[in-house]
């Protein structure tokens, strides 16, 4: 982007608006069934701006919300588990949807991302290490030993408050078990049928961009369509820095950008295992709307996995179709690697 621009969105974004919900220091919040739409103006978060806190979202839908960092949710050293949650129509300069500053562990399962959009870098998500004192690990002991399970109101009805109770016990050992998994490792993890569509980024990371030495990026059976990054790098993915990135049962389609259009990854010692996984480049890609941008979807200078200075790359298994340049390259898959030794 030209300075123009950034001062452009720079002054969209008011402080004075603060976001609606801004929490410090919370063990556990617990989100559910809930809607949350047309939150913005603000500078961090959209909805949330947490800190040193830890969110489960069960079924809660985020929608035309927008923030400079983080459409939705802003997460700073936090740990979050998003349950069948819904991003939709959300928008930031980075992160359209969510951005994590920090260590932090954010994990999706079985959720609906579509229609992000970031002016910069991330057009789902933006994680990334910046501008924080020395972080301290916390334990997951601290956060389930401050956890109480909240008290059942018995009702007259013997029957009712027999169900109301297995109902709440189920929830709770289910809600248990998903916390339990949190670790004080750095992880982001898609898993579980996620579905990501129509999501973009004018530079870095169509869907993800990530910028994170001790970050594990871990998608497991991901259905994506549709992700692109008009002018630099990571059609759906772009890795400036993390320590891992597996991806694994997942099909990939629709994805573009300059370089990598489907994954970028420049950071030095990332280790990249890909497998048992289907990426189809070519498909009918239509974005209504980014006509000026079309030339640029032609101009592919590297492959669909474009991987500079990691530690290891390994791909097992996977199926690749359409991955073809009409312009520059007439090859399905082109991988720049540097392996670093000692």
């Amino acid at each position: 982007m030209d300075d123009n621009s950034v001062n452009f969105i720079e002054t969209q974004f008011n402080l004075q608006y603060p976001t609606p919900f801004a929490i410090s220091n919370v063990d556990i919040i617990h989100v559910r069934l809930s809607n949350f739409q047309n939150c913005f103006y603000q500078q961090r978060g959209g909805v949330f701006k947490l800190q040193n806190t830890t969110l489960y979202d069960e079924g809660s839908i985020f929608s035309f919300n927008q923030a400079m960092s983080g459409g939705a949710v802003y997460c700073e050293k936090c740990h979050a588990i998003f349950n069948k949650t819904q991003f939709t129509n959300n928008f930031a300069q980075n992160g359209g949807s969510i951005s994590v500053n920090g260590s932090s562990n954010i994990k999706f399962f079985q959720n609906l991302v579509q229609n992000t959009f970031a002016y910069n870098n991330g057009g789902f998500i933006n994680v990334f290490t910046q501008n924080l004192e020395q972080e301290q690990a916390q334990t997951q002991s601290r956060i389930l030993k401050n956890y109480i399970i909240p008290n059942i109101t018995i009702s007259e009805n013997k029957n009712l408050e027999e169900n109301n109770l297995l109902q709440n016990e189920r929830e709770n050992r289910a809600f248990y078990r998903q916390l339990n998994t949190l670790e004080i490792l750095s992880l982001l993890q898609i898993t579980q049928q996620s579905q990501i569509r129509q999501t973009y980024a004018y530079n870095n990371g169509g869907a993800i961009y990530v910028d994170s030495n001790d970050l594990n990026v871990e998608i497991d059976d991901l259905f994506q369509q549709s992700s692109r990054s008009y002018k630099q790098m990571g059609g759906f993915i772009h890795s400036e820095n993390s320590r891992s990135i597996s991806i694994a049962h997942s099909n990939f389609t629709q994805y573009q950008s300059a370089s990598g259009s489907f994954l970028a990854s420049v950071g030095v010692d990332t280790g990249i295992l890909i497998s048992n996984s289907r990426f189809d480049k070519n498909k009918e890609f239509i974005v209504p709307g980014e006509s000026e941008y079309s030339q640029l979807s032609q101009q592919d200078s590297f492959g669909t996995i474009y991987v500079s200075n990691a530690e290891s790359l390994l791909l097992m298994n996977n199926q690749f179709y359409n991955n073809y340049y009409s312009k520059i390259l007439d090859q399905p898959i082109e991988i720049v690697l540097l392996i670093w030794e000692e």
